[in-house]
């Protein structure tokens, strides 16, 4: 009996424990989710580093990589090491043409030829 009276006095506090956080995030509305861009990766040995790049020699390709003081390095990073970076790719600048083929009138079909 008393594990009974004890049960539905506690399903009220849970029903109301479990309302609270629907509630607030009900008040505060979802910010959206950015698209994570993808990751790549380049290995070889460095041709040539300095404060703001990496260089790295992949067969006769050369990949230049920025690199700043949030750049995490682990090992002794000097020219001739061999190295895998790890990067994303960013815009910095998107520019959109305009497109030509709006302003040129459309060629007209030729009428089917008759014997």
């Amino acid at each position: 009996m008393k594990k009974l009276l004890l049960a539905l006095l506690a399903l009220p506090i849970c029903a109301f424990a479990a309302d609270k956080p629907a509630a607030a995030k009900a008040d505060k509305p979802a910010a959206p989710k950015a698209e994570k861009a993808d990751k790549y990766q380049v290995t070889g040995p460095v041709s040539e580093v300095n404060d703001t790049k990496i260089v790295v020699m992949k067969g006769t390709e050369k990949f230049e990589v920025a690199r700043n003081a949030d750049t995490k390095v682990t090992g002794d990073l000097k020219v001739g090491a061999k190295v895998t970076i790890k990067y994303v790719m960013t815009a910095a600048t998107v520019d959109v043409k305009a497109d030509d083929k709006k302003d040129v009138p459309a060629k007209p079909a030729k009428a089917p030829a008759t014997k």
